[in-house]
């Protein structure tokens, strides 16, 4: 697709980077889901980057990917509505591409569900860019799981 639409689709990664806890297809999908939409949005002979790297969330040690492209950007009426399933931003219904809005909240679901978070910064006409970013440390997720398995606890028996 990016020499079809002759893009630049460059890499810039930390390769010291601790891993991620994360389900490897899922994370695959959500990222090719980011590309593919960078891709499809980027004008001919335009840019893709993606960016990796580490740093805090939540006062934790996390690493994040960012997808950024320099096409026609997100209408600032459209940030708050993007990860809503089914919406399709105004740059969406201009460029024709196929679509059905569901890509980029299934995207936030899978990354919420490994405890993670994803981003987006854009002003218009200036690109967008996209930012996964996972847990790399493994004791957050242990502790994110005891409170989900608390929570779904029973409550006990009232007693006379």
């Amino acid at each position: 697709m990016a020499i079809a639409k002759e893009i630049k689709l460059d890499l810039d990664s930390d390769l010291e980077l601790p891993p991620a806890f994360a389900d490897r297809n899922q994370l695959e999908q959500v990222l090719t889901n980011l590309v593919v939409n960078a891709l499809n949005y980027t004008p001919r002979g335009g840019s893709v980057v993606v960016t990796t790297g580490r740093g805090q969330m939540n006062g934790n040690t996390a690493v994040w990917c960012r997808v950024s492209d320099d096409g026609p950007g997100v209408d600032p009426i459209d940030l708050p509505h993007l990860f809503d399933r089914f919406y399709r931003g105004q740059a969406a219904l201009e460029s024709g591409e196929p679509g059905t809005g569901l890509g980029l909240a299934i995207c936030k679901e899978i990354i919420e569900r490994h405890n993670g978070k994803l981003d987006v910064s854009s002003q218009p006409g200036q690109g967008a860019a996209f930012t996964v970013w996972l847990p790399a440390d493994k004791s957050t997720l242990i502790q994110q799981a005891e409170e989900d398995k608390d929570s779904q606890a029973e409550p006990a028996p009232a007693s006379d």
